[in-house]
């Protein structure tokens, strides 16, 4: 049997998942490590919720500009091999949304882009200690960045 796994015929498991539309999302396996979901993807009105958290073995996220605009729940609760999540600009953009980002201890960096989450009216991180890089939008000398401008920011714990 070990003589079949190491086939170069055989289709072997990719660690790694780019998504494009919302059947990629559900499609996506619980031992995926890397999560891309491209620019301007996943904008469906059927998609609106993204919890990655059954994904244990997540290690980084990372969403492109204009994507996911209908979702209004994010879910990363638990992920204690996540350390990075990355979010281009104009992401996010469903009134009334939440994010909630609880409990993921390896997670290093959290980096939003500008006009992301701009309609969210919760952002919860909490349970974060390895966190060392927590940047919301950017600081742009003309344009606001206005992520999350319906909300009350509150980092309420790093451990």
């Amino acid at each position: 049997m070990g003589v079949l796994t190491n086939d170069p015929s055989l289709p072997s498991h990719n660690p790694n998942a780019t998504v494009f539309n919302t059947h990629d999302v559900l499609s996506l396996e619980a031992t995926v490590r890397s999560v891309i979901i491209d620019s301007g993807c996943c904008n469906e009105h059927d998609m609106t919720v993204l919890d990655l958290s059954p994904m244990k073995n997540v290690t980084t996220l990372e969403i492109g500009d204009y994507s996911l605009c209908c979702v209004k729940s994010v879910v990363l609760v638990g992920l204690d091999c996540l350390e990075s999540v990355k979010i281009g600009v104009n992401a996010f953009k469903a009134k009334g949304g939440s994010f909630t980002l609880k409990q993921c201890r390896a997670l290093k960096e959290v980096r939003i882009g500008r006009y992301s989450f701009i309609n969210y009216s919760v952002c919860e991180i909490d349970d974060v200690p390895s966190l060392t890089t927590l940047e919301i939008g950017d600081l742009h000398p003309i344009e606001e960045s206005l992520c999350f401008k319906s909300a009350s920011l509150e980092l309420k714990s790093r451990v």
